[in-house]
């Protein structure tokens, strides 16, 4: 009987075992990655999967019944090189490679990569945006096409409706990150992407201080919005991700009042003292049940009209590039507060309470302090600090 076995490299052999010592050994020419590969059945986990143009599951299908059917035919009669010579025939004309056009298109390719990797609702939608702005291209170019040519005029696309340089480069990653599951995939052969560069813009980020913090946490809003607050509350004595938001709960707190919780983006567990603001609302979400997490765009919104109520409208000036253009704009502080305000403020409140940048790293999960270093910008919090205290401007 023909069998399959994964190799560490990711290549798949087939096996005909003449007796418990003795076999035929040789590759299929297919590879497949370990989170594609069932163990147990020895085959794909997808029954669509592709590779270098081939369905997997089919191609493999095919050597196990061309070896069979080898080894039916010799019988008794069987040696090695007969049985090889056989099988080998078998599987003459080589299939030609399944039509795959859904995976030949970039936006196809970004579609499958979003799919295989069975995102999270959040996760998905940021790329349903870069697809959008693909869609607006009205050019939707094949992977091997994917080149400085291409890159120029997307950003050239992005420029002309406005995109903040953040936004065009977080759609450039998602593009980047596609095209390489699409390599690996055996899509295409194209690496021209992997010199896209553009550099993120600092941005002027919206941090609340501890007594914003505190006037948004005692202002009262509609049923409907409390939800939102509670999650940003939590978020901010956290400092999670909005993308853990939802698994903040009571039992993430140890004996001696430490919550901890291992990051879905890096693997990175983080710990934090769970404070009686955070304990309230976990301790209620127990009694009551925990809401469902809002999404992006509702909390958004809801977050910026409960600042807005909890009176925090301090002008703040804001430095963007947006269409290619530096621009400088001045609003209220409320307009510019998202779910990753309250992981950057406590952050940042942390610094300037005197708190080492190495231990809030432990809070927040970053991995380098060069990476931290950007986050807060605690080394232009403690000039400004150091200067204040100077004798010379008193």
């Amino acid at each position: 009987m023909a069998t399959l076995l994964r190799q560490p490299n990711g290549k798949i052999y087939i096996y005909h075992w003449f007796n418990s010592k003795e076999h035929l050994k040789t590759s299929t020419k297919v590879s497949v990655s370990a989170n594609d590969w069932d163990k147990l059945k020895q085959l794909p986990k997808n029954s669509k999967l592709i590779f270098k143009g081939v369905n997997v599951k089919t191609e493999l299908l095919r050597h196990i019944q061309a070896m069979e059917s080898a080894a039916a035919t010799l019988g008794a009669n069987m040696t090695k090189e007969s049985l090889k010579e056989l099988y080998k025939s078998n599987l003459s004309p080589v299939v030609v490679p399944i039509s795959t056009p859904t995976k030949t298109l970039l936006s196809d390719c970004i579609k499958g990569y979003v799919e295989h990797n069975q995102m999270s609702e959040t996760s998905a939608y940021t790329y349903t945006k870069t697809l959008n702005t693909l869609a607006g291209m009205k050019v939707d170019p094949s992977l091997s096409t994917v080149n400085h040519k291409f890159y120029n005029a997307f950003v050239k696309h992005c420029n002309a409706a406005g995109f903040a340089r953040n936004t065009i480069k977080l759609h450039l990653a998602r593009i980047t990150t596609a095209m390489h599951w699409g390599l690996r995939e055996g899509l295409h052969t194209n690496t021209a992407y992997k010199d896209f560069k553009y550099s993120l813009e600092e941005s002027d980020s919206a941090v609340l201080t501890p007594e914003e913090i505190e006037a948004f946490r005692a202002v009262r809003v509609p049923e409907r919005m409390q939800a939102s607050k509670d999650y940003f509350i939590a978020g901010y004595y956290t400092a999670l991700r909005f993308s853990d938001w939802d698994r903040i709960s009571l039992d993430k707190v140890d004996e001696k009042g430490i919550f901890s919780l291992r990051s879905i983006k890096t693997g990175i567990t983080s710990f934090a003292p769970a404070s009686p603001v955070l304990m309230e609302i976990l301790e209620r979400w127990d009694r009551e049940g925990q809401p469902d997490k809002p999404s992006t765009k509702v909390l958004g919104k809801q977050l910026k009209d409960i600042a807005k109520a909890a009176g925090i409208k301090t002008l703040v000036s804001k430095r963007i590039t947006q269409g290619g253009n530096l621009i400088q704009k001045t609003m209220e502080k409320h307009l510019l507060i998202s779910s990753h305000t309250a992981r950057r403020s406590i952050a940042t409140n942390l610094i300037l309470e005197g708190v080492s940048p190495y231990v809030v790293m432990k809070i927040t999960g970053h991995k380098t302090i060069e990476s931290f270093s950007k986050y807060v910008k605690f080394q232009e919090i403690q000039a400004k600090l150091q200067l204040k205290d100077l004798a010379f401007f008193k």
